[in-house]
């Protein structure tokens, strides 16, 4: 069953990579896909649903990315183009992940609706 997971994710991600093509934008990281598969259990079809914005920080000598995901498709369908990090802060209920890229590959996810509750 895990053999099959790790086909659909790679599926999911040449789907996501190929339709940014057409948008000039960035490629998922796999590592982040896995991480919501892993932590949160997403279906290929949950997460062909979503996209992000990556912003870089810095915290002292260490670089560190902030992710954003959000739910592309429901903001297609509000006529939403979310072009940086305030159209989300904007658009709440559009953002469904928070999180952090460490090094390069290390992540940290949180869902917002737990990030609300704490």
């Amino acid at each position: 069953m895990r053999n099959k997971s790790k086909i659909l994710l790679r599926q999911v991600s040449s789907l996501l990579e190929n339709m940014n093509d057409s948008f000039g934008d960035r490629h998922w990281p796999p590592y982040v896909l896995s991480a919501l598969e892993e932590q949160y259990h997403l279906t290929p079809k949950e997460m062909w649903r979503l996209w992000y914005i990556r912003c870089r920080m810095s915290k002292g000598k260490h670089a560190v990315d902030s992710l954003l995901i959000y739910d592309w498709v429901r903001a297609s369908e509000k006529r939403i183009s979310v072009r940086s990090s305030r159209d989300l802060y904007n658009n709440s209920d559009l953002l469904l992940f928070k999180g952090n890229i460490f090094g390069g590959r290390s992540v940290y996810l949180r869902r917002v609706s737990d990030c609300d509750n704490n």
